[in-house]
């Protein structure tokens, strides 16, 4: 975030795009630009979470990007929404690919 670095900005900057969703509504997204049927859901109370994991997703909280937009930044990609649309046509979705542990041969 070059942009609040190279002003000197001081104070806590909350970076999130304009669209709270919970994370399933994100995964269904892709699937469908992808044409493939989302994972099953798992009931969170039986899922193998780390503690960490445990703790981060059983929290429902949302956060604000307004100091970060009244410092004069804006964001290329409003929401995951059309991050994923212009991932999605120019290919670019692809570029993870290689390194992704969950790669399916």
């Amino acid at each position: 975030l070059w942009h609040l670095l190279k002003d000197n900005r001081g104070g806590i900057f909350n970076v999130t795009d304009d669209l709270p969703a919970p994370p399933q509504d994100v995964v269904a997204y892709a699937a469908g630009l992808m044409g493939v049927t989302p994972p099953p859901e798992i009931p969170f109370e039986t899922a193998q979470l780390s503690p960490m994991a445990r703790s981060f997703y059983g929290e429902n909280k949302r956060v604000a990007n307004t100091a970060l937009k009244a410092a004069g930044y804006r964001f290329r990609f409003p929401d995951y929404r059309a991050a994923f649309d212009h991932m999605w046509a120019d290919g670019n979705w692809r570029d993870g690919e290689a390194r992704s542990p969950m790669k399916r041969s």
